[in-house]
């Protein structure tokens, strides 16, 4: 599709964060860029 989008189970979909904690997964933010 060119949605890129599963249309059985409707998958990429967007994570909850509980379930994220459930499976001890935790996103950091990017390091933000040094300037020299």
């Amino acid at each position: 599709t060119q949605r890129a989008q599963c249309l059985l189970t409707q998958a990429p979909t967007p994570v909850d964060e509980k379930q994220l904690r459930e499976l001890h997964i935790r996103l950091r933010n990017a390091e933000p860029a040094v300037k020299a």
